[in-house]
């Protein structure tokens, strides 16, 4: 469907992203989307509502800075280098009780 709105009609390309921002901003789990430089350039609702963050925290800036460098940690550094692959890595957040977070990544 997206490939015959967007080659079918330049004009199509905003509802096709709108639609791709919006399919993100329903998924039930976190979810951030980072560019090359692990800057964050787009987030869901689930990823505010369970890390307790503004988009003023959190968009425009580099993951590993999030949270007074809550998630400078080195198994989700590794894994955001490396090749994509599931892992496991543990984010300590202060106003939530620890859990463990899963993490997929894809170049």
């Amino acid at each position: 469907f997206l490939a015959t709105l967007i080659r079918g009609d330049q004009s199509g390309i905003p509802v096709a992203e709108q639609l791709l921002l919006d399919i993100i901003d329903t998924v039930r789990e976190p979810l951030l989307v980072l560019d090359p430089e692990f800057r964050v350039i787009q987030v869901n609702r689930a990823f505010f509502r369970i890390f307790r963050v503004a988009p003023s925290e959190t968009i425009g800036n580099v993951i590993f800075a999030l949270g007074d460098g809550q998630w400078d940690i080195a198994p989700l550094r590794e894994l955001l280098r490396g090749a994509p692959r599931w892992r496991e890595p543990q984010v300590s957040r202060p106003h939530a009780r620890r859990r463990r977070s899963h993490a997929n990544t894809r170049r």
